[in-house]
């Protein structure tokens, strides 16, 4: 440029590769105002959100809920477990909605950042820079200040409705910096954690779970092809339970079925015994690598807690038993609920099941093997009590083997009742048996006849007839290995009625007799009067002067031994053994005096009985006067097995003093209980109801 005015020299300027605002003055008079207002290249508006899912299966409920984004409600947290699949919902999300943000889409991963930057803070200031970038900031004009950054990026979103996905984010601070100002912008963020923070700006949350069966089917039959899942429904059903509904885990099975072409699914679903090995496509385990990141971003004390709760053989695990690992495990299994590592329910906490699988490679890894023998002992010892506890509140006084005063020495009696610790012993009822399988497995014999004995409280109420079946098998093989026989004849004599409510009368009775050799030179007149009344009760079948004759041997013994309640249960028995022979007389009298010996659930078990001879007898009054108090004990100690053949006496008693409504109500509870528990006897129940209601 040139310039020359009349008796002045010629100026010559040249600028080259200037940025912004530039002036040149040669004579000025008055003031000069210059506005800089940071003028940039003109872009399209980014676009970053990637592509969602080629194969997507339903979640339509929860698209559609987060379809509100934007319209109202700017903030959104989608979060659940690792590898539920929070990322594509989030780029599903996105793409339904991109028309709505004219001023664009951006996506920030900020796991990927954090991990690159090495802080959270340096983590937000670049995604924010690189935000500017991407709109045509010139680098000398981006701030360096987080709220300079983020200032200018809301000024932007201000003025045109943008989209801020964020991935990966594991703190609520890590949100406030793109939070829009007023208007449509709004901001998509995705979490292993709640984030309830959040909830102070105005956030709604979207928290994802596993895919149902069916649809976890279906993504399995669309990548890796119809004629490979459906060829093996039983393998497929299999896979999917232990995928648990993951995403990413199906796509991993799937991926490999499609890749392997020789690898059949049950292959695939035996190999899964090896721990998350299965997930593997190539040399990359690719779940466990998911679930791996989100342990190294735990403190070494909830990583040290999450081996431990990998360690510990239950289901589900309660604040008490946690405690055993670490004294403050109600705020460390917040915390892990919080990171959706543990799912919470109630008072419980539960691993879903492929996390469970990491947590326990990473104890076998990382704690030494004395480490984890020792916290399986604890846990051991703990339900052993327990249990031993729950026993005697809803047993009383009954014959046991092992010395309770021993197993609960030191320990609190947490049950103040019977409802109490049935309910107890009905929650832990898996867990209880785990804890004994894990025993077992270890030779801790003791501690497991020990168990199997204390655990017939609970399925002689609730009538658990395959864990009752699993838990004796266990019981017997340990009391036979430390020469236990007491032990052993007990427990075979009691589940030889769980072989006889099967009609497995045959396995019954080798039971039995197997005990009854056990006691024959023993000279022990309690477990011999036992073993003689459930003589009685499986011959009661079959045989019924047999079994006559074996309750009043039972009867017999229990004298011999002083053993009171065992001569009233025995005589109980004999009295409704005479009723089924047409001797009513006979049967009230046993009955009666069975009635003064007898307390609690069992006294109620006798009214009951009572009430049916009562009814033969024709006082229908006196029969309808002890079901109702029978029912009402049964109800107050939750045995609900008893209540519902008193029940089912009870609707009978009525349908003859003509109440067919009242012996339909009592009918419908019968019908539940044994619906519950999937006993055959529903179907019978249920053809009844159906004859009263014609």
């Amino acid at each position: 440029m040139s310039t020359a005015g009349a008796g002045e020299p010629s100026v010559h300027n040249e600028v080259r590769d200037v940025h912004g605002t530039l002036v040149q003055v040669g004579h000025q008079q008055g003031d000069i105002h210059v506005h800089n207002h940071h003028p940039r290249h003109e872009r399209a508006a980014p676009r970053q959100s990637p592509a969602p899912p080629r194969v997507w299966v339903n979640r339509d409920e929860q698209l559609s809920t987060v379809d509100e984004i934007g319209r109202g409600k700017p903030l959104w947290v989608i979060s659940g477990p690792e590898g539920v699949g929070k990322s594509a919902f989030a780029h599903k999300c996105a793409d339904r909605v991109a028309d709505r943000f004219p001023g664009g889409l951006f996506y920030v991963d900020l796991d990927a950042r954090r991990r690159e930057s090495g802080s959270q803070e340096a983590a937000v200031r670049d995604a924010l820079a690189d935000c500017l970038r991407e709109l045509g900031f010139p680098g000398d004009l981006i701030p360096t200040g987080l709220a300079e950054l983020s200032g200018r990026l809301r000024s932007y979103a201000a003025a045109k409705p943008t989209l801020f996905m964020l991935d990966g984010v594991i703190d609520a601070a890590q949100v406030s910096a793109f939070l829009p100002g007023p208007g449509d912008s709004a901001v998509l963020v995705t979490s292993r954690h709640r984030l309830a923070e959040l909830v102070l700006d105005d956030a709604e949350y979207c928290e994802l779970d596993g895919l149902a069966e069916a649809d976890a089917l279906l993504l399995l039959r669309e990548i890796a092809g119809a004629e490979r899942i459906d060829a093996d429904p039983e393998a497929a059903g299999r896979a999917v339970a232990l995928c648990g509904g993951l995403p990413i885990a199906l796509r991993v099975v799937a991926g490999r079925l499609k890749q392997e072409r020789g690898l059949s699914l049950a292959e695939l679903v035996q190999d899964a015994a090896t721990g998350l090995d299965f997930l593997t496509i190539g040399r990359k385990r690719v779940v466990a690598a998911v679930f791996d990141n989100a342990y190294q971003n735990l403190s070494a004390q909830l990583a040290n807690f999450y081996r431990g709760l990998g360690t510990l053989p239950v289901l589900d695990v309660h604040p008490d038993v946690a405690a055993l690992i670490d004294p403050d495990a109600k705020a460390l299994l917040d915390d892990l609920a919080e990171a959706n590592l543990v799912e919470k329910t109630g008072d419980r906490y539960r691993f879903h099941g492929l996390i469970r699988r990491h947590a326990q490679e990473r104890a076998l890894a990382e704690e030494g093997t004395a480490a984890r023998e020792d916290l399986l002992r604890k846990v051991v010892d703990h339900y052993l009590a327990r249990v031993a506890f729950a026993d005697q509140a809803v047993m009383g006084a009954r014959t046991r083997i092992a010395d309770h005063a021993q197993l609960t020495k030191g320990h609190r009696n947490p049950f103040s009742g019977t409802n109490e610790a049935l309910s107890w012993l009905d929650r832990e009822r898996a867990n209880a048996l785990a804890v004994m399988r894990a025993g077992a497995e270890r030779g801790w014999h003791e501690s497991t006849w020990q168990l199997a004995e204390a655990l017939v409280a609970l399925y002689v109420n609730r009538r658990y007839i395959a864990d009752w079946l699993e838990a004796t098998d266990l019981g017997v093989a340990a009391a036979r290995a430390v020469g236990a026989w007491r032990a052993e004849s007990t427990l075979r004599i009691k589940v030889s009625r769980a072989y006889t409510d099967l009609g497995h009368l045959d396995r019954a009775r080798e039971e039995l007799e197997i005990a009854l050799d056990l006691l024959k030179d023993s000279g022990h007149d309690v477990l011999l009067g036992s073993v003689w009344e459930f003589f009685g009760r499986y011959w009661d079948k079959t045989d019924l002067a047999r079994a006559e004759d074996a309750y009043r041997r039972s009867i017999h013994y229990n004298t011999e031994a002083q053993e009171w309640r065992g001569v009233a249960l025995a005589t109980y028995f004999l009295g409704c053994n005479l009723f089924v022979q047409g001797r009513a007389a006979e049967a009230l009298d046993h009955l009666d005096r069975a009635l003064e010996g007898l307390a609690g659930r069992m006294a109620a078990r006798v009214r009951a009985s009572r009430a049916e001879v009562l009814a033969a007898l024709g006082d229908l009054t006196r029969a309808t006067s002890d079901l109702n108090a029978a029912i009402a004990k049964f109800v107050e100690y939750g045995t609900t097995h008893y209540e519902a053949q008193a029940r089912g006496t009870l609707a009978e008693v009525l349908v003859r003093q003509g109440n067919k409504a009242g012996a339909r109500t009592e009918l419908a509870r019968a019908l539940e209980v044994h619906k519950s528990v999937h006993s055959p006897e529903a179907e019978r129940l249920e053809q009844r109801i159906a004859e009263l209601d014609q």
